[in-house]
């Protein structure tokens, strides 16, 4: 059975599309033979809709609102009411309406050129409800193009009974790893059913846990729900209580469908449970502190439970919440700097970015066995972290999540290395412990391992040598990043010289510690991005011919470099591939100006020489200044030249010591951030050109000194693909000289168009209009 919503009432919408709209919305059931909104009626599932259910609706102009049924008893038809704001158009193919049950605001809607789809969180934890499921747990969706909404199932789940009462949780989970719950992209097929497209941090369990003081009813069916799967190597079934534990293997095939649950009449038939200490209930963090304080999190919102209570007391922290906690979110106690031990709910399956970084006291952490997930940067920081238990069931550990981690010399459990300074999954070398290695070492990277990380041994500055096994065959971003102490690479893909990682004719990374000279050959077509970064020593780079394609920041931050010769068979140059490289003297060869100073390709200056960064002249053959080009840099003075038409993204950052700037008439464009952090006292006034219709924001933000900016009339804008309007940080605290037909806006006494109260505070290349003028085009 499956239900539908019908439109019954779409009221205009007010002229300025402001008001809420008021919507009834019939829920009825239609014909079908697969079961759908599930309640227990008289002791047994049936098909209706509770008091005071929601439902999400959404349509991509006005975004997502609440509907609420008016039924005071449930029942199969229902009236659900809300409020749409905006302007509410036609159903039709193109503007359709998405719905989905349960309502919740993580949920959430995209339509964009490649596609309609809605995000979804489907719980991995869930309630017991005798003779249903956990309503939070089991989606419907629904998609129309006409005034009837048809709600399907997402997905199904496992109906089983119990023949022990000691039960206290149930833990489904799938033996090969296939994703039960999570973060997923729904989209609808051809017979407008919900169909899975893509899973983000799903995780392959899903628990059912009794309220405290309570266990499972013998003898009565349970719904446990997830998404559909076929389970090729069949599931695990453990059940718990406080202190037993007993496991249920089911090792063949298994197929959770759509709408219909897999059923087991003795879900427990022959377990035998032995003696364990569990945290059932994951509803409480366990910590200490260097001075006996509570700590704060941050992003709360992250662990999947509220936060009910925080004291520190018996020598130690207590965060007890509502509910179990699921996950920990992205920098949840970032920079807690007293924080010295904590235990992670056993409910966890992920820990966000950045969750403890710069926690500089942290020496130990217990992750439970169920953890999928550590994201980018997790510890990052974690200097008195030295050693850490990584569970089996971790899927995927992200890049840097270890960075910065001096004192970490092992990790421990299933995935770490013969030696432990490696994290291995799936074949995959994804994190390295650094610690106590503050002299030259040698690195064997094992055999069998097939893929390199990303930033995997990054700032390992002691590291000297590395030697490839055989079965390697990928590589991540940035893999031997400011590794400056690298003085060679042996094994598979390393050059004969050693100084050279080179994989189908492109250079992955360098080892050129204490090489002050030194030439690329021609028999490489590529440099990939990042390859010769922080390369200390180095002082001549010259690419021989034959080299074609030199990646993004390819050469950056190597600061003793002084003279480049690039080749004739050069044909293309990446971003910033010289930044902050403040000793170059010469250019020469390709792309080079007759006085070496500048490299300029198809009109683009893409870098410039230490000498000019005091007293800079942009050759007149630049009609474009790239992003960050002059950024961080000691310039005085700068002369553009007319025929310049556009000044790249943080073009100008942070040049402390830059005076007064003269912008040409023939400028069209402004990047972000263009003038950011400019703050020499001479820098106080700045006149934006005619012609400017395209500017980044914040182009003059932390311009200390700044006291004006004015705006000449404009020439009617051409809005492009990443270009927004000419935007101000709110701290901007002058007038903003703007004559009456180029702004939109309020206008104070002494006559200057301004907006105030606002942030950011926006102002508008375009003409203006009587209908615009007065009213709020920043709201």
């Amino acid at each position: 059975m499956a239900a539908s919503c019908t439109l019954n009432r779409l009221e205009e919408p007010s002229a300025s599309g402001r008001e809420g709209t008021q919507v009834t919305l019939t829920a009825i059931m239609a014909d079908s033979d697969a079961g759908t909104k599930a309640m227990l009626v008289d002791g047994a599932p049936e098909v209706y809709w509770a008091p005071n259910d929601q439902i999400m609706v959404c349509k991509w102009d006005w975004g997502r609102t609440s509907f609420q049924s008016t039924n005071t008893e449930p029942a199969p038809v229902v009236d659900f009411t809300g409020s749409i704001y905006g302007s509410v158009g036609a159903i039709n193919p193109i503007n359709q309406i998405w719905a989905v049950y349960p309502c919740s605001w993580d949920n959430t809607y995209f339509d964009f050129n490649e596609g309609k789809y809605l995000e979804l969180v489907v719980p991995f934890t869930q309630t017991p409800v005798a003779g249903t499921f956990d309503p939070k747990a089991l989606y419907m969706v629904a998609r129309s193009s006409s005034t009837e909404l048809a709600f399907y199932h997402l997905g199904g789940g496992l109906k089983f009974k119990l023949t022990q009462d000691w039960i206290q949780q149930v833990e489904f989970r799938a033996n090969d790893g296939t994703p039960l719950a999570g973060y997923v992209q729904v989209v609808i097929d051809d017979e407008g059913h919900p169909v899975v497209s893509e899973y983000e941090e799903t995780t392959d369990a899903v628990l059912l846990t009794a309220p405290r003081g309570q266990t499972f009813q013998k003898d009565t069916w349970y719904y446990l729900c997830c998404l559909p799967a076929v389970l090729e190597q069949g599931y695990t079934l453990t059940f718990r209580s406080e202190n037993k534990t007993g496991v249920a293997v089911h090792s063949g095939p298994a197929e959770v469908k759509r709408a219909t649950w897999g059923v087991l009449e003795t879900a427990d038939a022959g377990v035998v449970p032995e003696d364990a200490d569990n945290d059932l209930f994951g509803d409480t963090i366990y910590y200490t502190t260097t001075d006996g304080k509570i700590i704060e999190p941050r992003n709360t919102w992250g662990f999947g439970a509220n936060l009910i209570s925080n004291v520190y007391e018996n020598g130690q922290g207590i965060m007890t919440f509502d509910g179990p906690v699921t996950g920990f979110s992205d920098s949840v106690f970032s920079s807690a700097q007293t924080l010295e031990s904590m235990r992670v709910p056993s409910t966890v399956w992920a820990i966000g970015s950045y969750a403890f970084n710069y926690c500089t006291s942290l020496k130990s952490i217990q992750l439970p066995d169920k953890l999928n997930f550590i994201e980018n940067r997790a510890f990052q920081s974690a200097q008195s972290l030295t050693e850490i238990y990584i569970p089996g069931s971790v899927r995927d550990v992200g890049e840097g999540a270890f960075y910065g981690c001096s004192s970490l010399t092992s990790f421990s459990g299933p995935l770490a290395t013969s030696d432990g300074r490696g994290l291995v999954i799936d074949g995959k070398l994804l994190a390295f412990a650094p610690g106590g290695l503050s002299y030259p070492f040698d690195y064997v990277v094992d055999e069998g391992v097939t893929h390199l990380g990303d930033k995997l041994f990054s700032y390992a500055n002691y590291l000297r040598t590395v030697t490839l096994p055989e079965s390697l065959e990928t590589f991540g971003e940035q893999v031997f990043s400011s590794t400056s102490g690298l003085m060679s690479f042996l094994g598979k893909f390393a050059s004969e010289d050693g100084h050279l990682l080179v994989k189908d004719g492109e250079i992955i990374a360098t080892a050129l510690n204490g090489v002050e000279e030194f030439t690329v050959p021609g028999t490489v077509k590529s440099i990939a991005p990042y390859a010769f970064t922080y390369k200390q020593s180095l002082r001549t780079l010259t690419l021989d011919e034959g080299v074609e394609t030199v990646g993004d920041y390819a050469f950056a931050y190597c600061y003793n470099l002084q003279n480049v010769t690039l080749p004739e068979s050069l044909t293309t140059l990446g971003q910033q591939i010289f930044r902050s490289d403040g000793n170059i003297q010469q250019f020469h060869g390709k792309y080079a100006t007759a006085d070496g100073h500048f490299l300029v390709v198809d009109g683009v200056a893409k870098a410039v020489v230490a000498s000019e960064m005091g007293h800079c002249v942009i050759p007149d053959v630049v009609t474009v200044i790239d992003d960050h080009l002059f950024s961080n840099s000691a310039l005085v003075s700068i002369t553009i030249p007319e025929g310049v038409t556009e000044i790249g993204a943080e073009a100008f950052s942070y040049c402390y010591n830059l005076h007064e700037v003269t912008l040409p008439q023939s400028l069209r464009r402004i990047g972000r951030y263009a003038f950011i952090g400019c703050q020499n006292e001479a820098f106080n006034s700045l006149t934006i050109p005619s012609g400017v219709a395209n500017v980044g924001g914040e182009i003059v933000y932390n311009c200390t000194h700044l006291t004006s900016v004015t705006v000449l009339p404009s020439i009617p804008p051409t809005v492009e693909e990443g270009w927004s309007p000419l935007t101000w940080d709110s701290s901007v605290g002058f007038p903003i000289y703007v004559p009456e037909e180029s702004m939109v806006g309020y206008q104070n006494a002494d006559g200057w168009r301004y907006q105030s109260n606002y942030q950011p505070v926006s102002l508008v290349n375009q003409p203006s209009s009587s209908e615009n003028v007065g009213e709020d085009p920043w709201n």
